[in-house]
């Protein structure tokens, strides 16, 4: 039996209920709410667990506008522990994982550039 892809998130919301968890909408003129973000926070209650419903991302609430800035094509330096600065730039393929820097604590985040709209 293969694992629901989005397992190690649904059980870091549930072992964190705030967690931030953001939703990719594939809609046809390309954004997906008001602001014309392709990436959008979902309702902290809401974690869908279909498979179908899209693609996911969860961060600590901490860093949910500079995680949001990043996910909607923004660059963010980042500074986790001493010396250690890296810019992050969206990758061509956003996949979650409970290690990501987003979801340390004690990272320093800095937006530096827009997002790419």
């Amino acid at each position: 039996m293969v694992a629901h892809s989005n397992r190690d998130m649904i059980v870091a919301k549930a072992d964190n209920k705030e967690l931030v968890v953001f939703a990719w909408s594939y809609s046809s003129c390309g954004t997906n709410n008001l602001d014309g973000k392709k990436w959008y926070a979902i309702h902290e209650s809401y974690f869908p667990t279909d498979e179908r419903d899209g693609e996911y991302f969860a961060c600590l609430p901490e860093y949910q506008d500079q995680c949001l800035h990043w996910l909607n094509g923004g660059v963010v330096d980042c500074r986790k522990g001493v010396g250690e600065q890296i810019k992050l730039k969206q990758p061509s393929e956003t996949l979650w994982t409970n290690q990501n820097v987003f979801m340390v604590e004690g990272s320093e985040f800095k937006i530096v550039s827009p997002e790419i709209k």
